[in-house]
């Protein structure tokens, strides 16, 4: 194990996106896993876990835009417009997604209302 990695708290944690569309994770069992996402600026983009076991993620755009993306599909399954401006923050919790951005307002989303 790299020794980078190893100094991190023991919970699941999604550090985030990178220019070539790659989102990194650490995982509880302290392995590394990279999966391939879709990015169509190449820019960094906050990125959350949608669900515990790491299956899908939800991530924010400069257009305002949130993406839902399952694990090993480069295509969101769901796109929906939430803010004006760039998204810069985004947290889940078990039944919401609450995401901010540059406009000023955040917005406060149900999970099941994406499913």
């Amino acid at each position: 194990m790299n020794s980078l990695y190893s100094d991190f708290p023991h919970w699941d944690i999604s550090i985030g996106g990178c220019a070539d569309g790659n989102i990194v994770l650490y995982k509880m069992n302290n392995i590394i896993q990279t999966w391939k996402g879709y990015q169509p600026n190449g820019r960094i983009v906050p990125i959350k876990p949608f669900d515990k076991d790491f299956q899908k993620f939800v991530s924010g755009s400069e257009d305002g835009t949130i993406k839902i993306y399952s694990v090993g599909n480069e295509e969101p399954q769901q796109i929906k417009k939430e803010l004006t401006g760039s998204i810069t923050s985004i947290d889940c919790n078990d039944t919401h997604i609450v995401i901010g951005g540059v406009d000023p307002f955040i917005s406060l989303i149900q999970k099941s209302s994406l499913n």
